[in-house]
């Protein structure tokens, strides 16, 4: 009976120290999800506030990106810095804006709508150079007019040498490397006189990635557009079509020769 009653006690004290163990793991496990809780908390916080310790020198660099890029008139009603609303990019929203074209159409609109949107390297803040490598155009309009020699108003980009002098006497220069371009909900119009030829969009969803820095790029794009109308030699091909692409797109940016090497249309 002794030597019974020994081993019940053994058993005891065995299930005492296994629940002792059990409740320990559970202890550490919640201490350490409570860590993480606080942790991703914390770093949401950072995230959400981050953007509104910076104004100042995020807008001076904006701005300075703006005028080594940019040739035209570029207007907007207010700046907004967010990484939530294009997760996870820092951007820098222009809201409201307009964009007119260059010559032969500086008074025409190039773009104009309801955002456009720089993404940002988040460590280039804090550096001398602004890292830009998204642009995000949401609710927009945009309107390529090109006259019957072939001139056309997009040519707002300045000269690579024009760019190079102005970055080294600027401190709020930037770096611009397009690695994303996103377009939403956007009416889209390209009227070439030199062919001639017309397309309307109604509704333009686009998403585009690629380095366009490099002299040979492989833009990957898929595109959906609804309302779509087509003019070529004044006859009308289109009307009111919808239309899914899956397209890549070897671009020659010396001399903008394009290759189309898929065409899922």
């Amino acid at each position: 009976m002794g030597f019974i009653k020994l081993l019940v006690d053994f058993h005891e004290v065995c299930f005492i120290f296994e629940r002792i163990y059990y409740l320990m793991k559970a202890t550490n496990f919640l201490k350490g999800l409570k860590l993480t809780l606080i942790g991703i908390v914390s770093l949401f916080t950072i995230l959400l506030f981050l953007p509104e310790l910076f104004p100042g020198p995020v807008s001076k660099k904006i701005k300075g990106f703006v005028n080594e890029n940019i040739e035209g008139e570029l207007n907007f009603s207010k700046a907004r810095f967010s990484f939530l609303k294009h997760f996870p990019a820092l951007t820098v929203s222009l809201m409201d804006f307009s964009l007119k074209g260059s010559q032969p159409f500086p008074n025409d609109t190039l773009m104009a709508g309801k955002e456009f949107a720089f993404g940002l390297d988040l460590f280039s803040v804090f550096k001398e150079r602004l890292s830009v490598n998204q642009f995000f155009l949401v609710d927009a309009f945009i309107n390529i007019q090109v006259d019957s020699l072939g001139n056309g108003n997009y040519n707002i980009v300045k000269s690579s040498t024009d760019s190079v002098q102005t970055s080294d006497t600027s401190a709020g220069s930037a770096n611009l490397r397009i690695e994303r371009i996103s377009i939403t909900n956007t009416r889209f119009v390209y009227h070439d006189r030199s062919l001639p030829m017309l397309l309307q969009v109604a509704s333009l969803n686009y998403q585009g990635k690629g380095d366009l820095t490099k002299e040979i790029v492989d833009l990957d794009s898929k595109l959906q557009a609804n309302g779509v109308n087509f003019w070529y030699d004044n006859e009308k091909y289109a009307s009111e079509k919808s239309l899914d692409a899956e397209l890549v797109t070897r671009i020659n940016t010396g001399n903008l020769e394009l290759t189309f090497t898929k065409n899922d249309l």
